[in-house]
């Protein structure tokens, strides 16, 4: 793998390692371009405080440290420092000014839940309903037309178990936002490795249909899988068979 742009760091509280174990291993495995992407903090109205993403106390130091790692070793690697954020429409903006207190490079869309989070079904939890299905791709393509996010992460997180055919149409409507907006789609490496319920074999098979754009992403939650060569032929196979088209670099929204 030549890059990968989607990594965590502790911060989130489910990840481990130090950030510079991160690049050591990205430099070790010959990876050209190491883009973080921890899980942003959170602005809730309610104040709700999120247990699977850094800190708002956090995100100085999260910046700082991936910052001064991409000048120490900047003649071996290019390091971008991004987020991976929800699109939550009535805490999306007040976040969104928080995050450009510092000059990041890019954001990445990680919709795990509709629309906020307290109380809330997560997105990657089998369910058959079709209002829930709708409300996801409604939020995503809302996600996508605003032009900040530089990709969606694992797009076909949602668990849907009712009527394929339902299925199909929402992901058409979905890769056909993605297209529109130049809006790359991810599979997602740690599905692979995980044997998760993503990649979803349905959503590839409509996305390569439409012939939409594709990149992959590590999802590392450690330094050991910064790269992944073995999910990443896996990978290889869903794009040759879906005849789908793969993007190595990121382009960077917010630059």
């Amino acid at each position: 793998m030549k890059t990968n742009y989607h990594t965590h760091t502790m911060r989130c509280n489910h990840a481990r390692g130090f950030d510079r174990e991160y690049v050591q291993a990205a430099i070790a495995a010959g990876v050209e371009e190491l883009g973080f992407s921890d899980h942003s903090p959170y602005i809730f109205k309610d104040g709700h405080m999120s247990g699977f993403r850094m800190s708002l106390a956090a995100y100085d130091d999260y910046f700082d440290s991936i910052s001064a790692l991409r000048e120490e070793f900047k003649d071996k690697i290019r390091i971008y420092i991004g987020v991976e954020m929800e699109y939550y429409k009535d805490d999306f903006k007040e976040t969104f000014q928080f995050l450009q207190k510092k000059p990041i490079d890019y954001l990445i869309l990680g919709q795990h839940f509709v629309d906020s989070e307290p109380g809330k079904l997560y997105n990657g939890g089998a369910s058959d309903d079709e209002e829930r299905l709708v409300s996801y791709v409604d939020r995503v393509i809302e996600a996508m037309e605003l032009r900040v996010y530089s990709y969606v992460a694992h797009p076909d997180i949602i668990h849907f178990t009712g009527p394929e055919e339902k299925y199909r149409m929402e992901i058409r409507r979905l890769c056909k936002a993605s297209l529109a907006t130049e809006t790359p789609l991810e599979i997602n490496l740690l599905g692979i490795r995980d044997s998760r319920h993503y990649p979803n074999p349905i959503f590839w098979e409509e996305a390569g249909k439409l012939g939409c754009h594709v990149i992959y992403g590590c999802d590392a939650h450690g330094p050991k899988t910064v790269s992944d060569d073995a999910s990443a032929k896996i990978a290889d196979a869903l794009v040759n068979k879906y005849r789908l088209v793969k993007e190595e670099y990121l382009r960077l929204k917010l630059k």
